[in-house]
């Protein structure tokens, strides 16, 4: 939310590499509006579907091309994104893009890294708010040699226990939600490459590792577009074991949404995102069986569902909601679902601004700044509704532009605990390492009395090659008092010190010599009302001053 300028002599890099560029987080890495939607996983929090691709050895690097997930996100608001797990073994998954259409979408997240140890290693995705896992099993070194293995079958030489996923419509091709668990044991232990004949446009194959001997599962994905309605029987075959698995093929359902029988479960208010208990369920009269998706939205929320009808005549759904409300009162749903467009209420509490709060994060909620008193030279900050965890914690996500035709990106992610503010920031824009370190630190305290000191964990990395440690000191130097921002006053203002360290070799030392400090101002309910940087003798080089702001409940 705040633009830094520091300036550093060149002939000081050698013995203090710590400098600004203009401060900008950029976590919507494309460009453009960021995109809105969730992944999809089950009621364990794993990803569904998940595939995951590649033979994973202890310390064989991954390449991108061969080693990555498919996972599924359902989008809600196309748009820019970054897909990406934790770093687990020596390994991560990655993706960035832009998605161009709402609704299901596949993304491939390309592996990177070199596994350090064998076993199976749960990674956790993540995408915007939401998060699932994925299990990826890493071979021993030297073992990926072919696996040997039989199918299990049943006595009427089906797959035994195979469990198909995943809805299948005549003339709609699949997607990697479609797939099927086969159970298999194990002799020998090492990797398989397996794959179905095409029988009416769909096979299933995959490719992975059977790391021990005995009873173990391998997971098939669908390709291709299935030809006719009915029950297609999929062949199996490894070596002189095989066996088969039926799929049920359907067309695309005919049904009628009757919204006047929604019944809309749990609590909502304004700037609270929606949890488990925000359902709705709903009744619908089905004509014809086969797939189908239904979606509603108003003012910021969805509630959705997708499935499959296998029987005709009337029944009830429950419809999951997500997203955060931006308005208030008795909001009328829209659903274009079925054979005809219908509404249902939603009564939305008014959210609760807070009484003690000198950094409100409530959705909404905008200011705007200008530099040096140019009107000209100004930002307009707002707060969305999207949340962003991190850390364990839920964090508002801060835009900002100096163009509001030209769109918002990101300036910040900022919660609060208590009367402690704290930002989440990735250094790498923060303080331009040369590598992504995401950190959480506390900026401003509002329960404690002037002269009130902390530090930041100290930060090390490199900054244009050269290795670095670097640490923030915060101090209050006023609390409660009244400033004057142009003709107005603002009474109730913190004032908090921010000076920066660095670690030379031979313990912290203050480097305001070389890039000076910053004072900024934050007043009770409304927010930052400024900053302004001073060089070592205390003389001022430039200031952000408020200029106009909203803050809603």
């Amino acid at each position: 939310m705040k633009k830094r300028f520091l300036l550093l002599p060149f002939a000081l890099l050698s013995a203090l590499v710590l400098f600004y560029a203009c401060q900008k987080e950029v976590s919507f890495e494309n460009g453009g509006i960021p995109s809105v939607g969730m992944l999809q996983s089950d009621i364990s929090g794993d990803c569904l579907p998940k595939t995951v691709t590649g033979i994973y050895e202890e310390g064989t690097a991954l390449a991108t091309t061969t080693n990555y997930i498919d996972v599924e996100v359902d989008v809600l608001v196309a748009g820019s994104y970054t897909i990406y797990t934790d770093t687990v073994n020596g390994m991560y998954f990655r993706a960035t893009g832009v998605f161009a259409t709402t609704g299901i979408n596949t993304v491939r997240l390309a592996g990177y890294g070199t596994p350090v140890a064998d076993g199976i290693f749960n990674f956790v995705v993540t995408y915007g708010l939401t998060e699932c896992t994925v299990p990826v099993t890493v071979l021993p070194d030297g073992a990926t040699s072919p696996a040997v293995f039989v199918l299990s079958t049943g006595t009427g030489g089906e797959c035994m226990g195979a469990v198909v996923s995943g809805t299948y419509t005549a003339g709609t091709a699949v997607t990697s939600a479609n797939q099927v668990v086969i159970n298999v044991n194990v002799t020998t232990p090492g990797t398989y490459t397996l794959s179905t004949t095409a029988t009416n446009g769909i096979s299933f194959s995959g490719t992975g590792s059977l790391p021990a001997t005995g009873a173990a599962t391998i997971t098939l994905t669908a390709t291709g577009t299935p030809g006719t309605t009915g029950t297609t029987n999929i062949p199996v075959t490894v070596g002189a074991s095989s066996c088969s698995f039926p799929v049920t093929v359907t067309g695309p359902a005919t049904y009628t949404v009757n919204c006047g029988t929604a019944s809309v479960q749990g609590t909502y208010t304004q700037g609270v995102a929606l949890g488990a208990g925000n359902t709705v369920n709903i009744g619908v009269t089905v004509t014809t069986i086969g797939g189908y998706t239904i979606t509603g939205t108003v003012s910021n929320m969805t509630f959705s569902h997708s499935g499959t009808f296998t029987t005709t005549g009337p029944q009830t759904i429950t419809l999951a909601g997500t997203g955060t409300p931006s308005a208030s009162g008795t909001l009328n749903v829209q659903v274009n679902s079925g054979s005809t467009p219908c509404t249902f209420p939603v009564t939305v509490n008014p959210g609760t601004p807070a009484a003690n709060d000198y950094y409100p994060r409530t959705t909404g909620s905008n200011w705007s700044y200008q530099f040096d008193g140019d009107f000209n030279d100004s930002i307009l900050v707002k707060v969305i509704p999207e949340t962003k965890t991190a850390f364990g914690n839920i964090f508002n996500i801060f835009m900002a532009t100096d163009d509001a035709s030209a769109g918002f990106d990101t300036s910040g992610y900022y919660r609060k605990a208590g009367g402690v503010y704290s930002r989440f920031t990735n250094l790498a824009g923060y303080l331009s390492f040369d590598d992504d370190q995401w950190v959480e630190f506390t900026f401003l305290k509002d329960d404690q009395a002037a002269g009130h000191t902390w530090t930041t964990a100290a930060w090390s990395g490199t900054i244009g090659g050269t290795p670095v440690s670097v640490r923030i000191k915060f101090t209050v130097v006023q609390k409660d008092v009244t400033v004057t921002v142009g003709s107005t006053s603002y009474s109730n203002t913190i004032v908090i010190e921010e000076r920066y360290e660095a670690n030379l070799g031979f313990g912290w030392v203050d480097a305001t010599p070389v890039f000076g400090y910053y004072k900024d101002y934050y007043a009770r309910n409304i927010g930052w009302l400024y900053d302004e940087i001073f060089d070592e003798n205390d003389d001022s080089m430039g200031r952000m001053d408020i200029r106009r702001y909203a803050i809603l409940p």
